[in-house]
């Protein structure tokens, strides 16, 4: 998705040094895309053109010569998913095809329980324009002190126990889909990681800031870029 994208990009420059500052300059010569971007447009390359997700990735990661696979394997794979919510598909195939990618991750049964409530949170989102379904889905996923441990500001972690229930408790906050990015990346840690996952969260209910994604295209490859036009062509946005 586009809004997990902007995100990646922009919490790219602050990953390795945090700022705490909600006004950061919000892009700059050094924002660029991460594993965060690379293996969300390779799970989209597998969607669109009926590939296998891991064959996908591979691919991907030989395309791009800093991203090995096994870097990709180590990575929270919420980061990557948010492309099976943009499908009108039935819940149960999102949620087949959300265990499939997974696979390719080796995940364990609780980064799956998490994953599955990701992608029901965004279609519920992209469907009921609410925030409240967020705080449902998290209160019958996960339980009603789901906010009980969230990590303090600048320390990280990108476990999907920590990072999603952060990550919907930034973006509830959020009054713009700019807001929740800002948020996201001046709350420290794993910035990238964490505005990407907040990013869709903000795309399915706010849309996307079209300024942002001007910006950010240019930054992209093309081949990346064809990619995430076909995906959208195809859900008509």
């Amino acid at each position: 998705m586009k809004g997990s994208i902007i995100g990646d990009m922009i919490g790219s420059v602050y990953r390795l040094n945090n700022t705490l500052d909600y006004n950061f300059p919000i892009l700059s010569e050094k924002s660029t895309f991460t594993v965060c971007t690379l293996s969300t447009v390779a799970i989209m390359d597998a969607l669109i053109n009926n590939h296998s997700y891991d064959r996908s990735l591979h691919d991907w990661c030989n395309k791009y010569s800093d991203y090995s696979y096994q870097t990709i394997n180590g990575i929270n794979p919420l980061v990557c998913i948010s492309p099976i919510s943009l499908l009108d598909i039935s819940p149960q195939v999102a949620f087949y095809n959300t265990r499939l990618i997974l696979l390719c991750y080796h995940s364990n049964s609780t980064e799956q329980i998490y994953a599955t409530i990701y992608v029901l949170i965004l279609r519920r989102l992209r469907l009921f324009h609410k925030k409240e379904v967020a705080l449902e889905t998290m209160r019958d996923g996960i339980g009603k002190l789901w906010r009980e441990f969230l990590p303090e500001k600048g320390k990280f972690s990108d476990t999907v126990n920590v990072t999603l229930p952060l990550a919907v408790h930034l973006f509830i906050k959020s009054q713009s889909f700019e807001d929740a990015i800002r948020l996201a990346v001046s709350y420290g840690g794993d910035s990238a990681s964490l505005a990407t996952i907040v990013g869709g969260l903000a795309e399915s209910y706010y849309g996307i800031s079209e300024r942002l994604w001007n910006e950010v295209k240019f930054m992209l490859p093309k081949d990346m870029l064809g990619i995430i036009d076909k995906i959208y062509s195809l859900k008509g946005e």
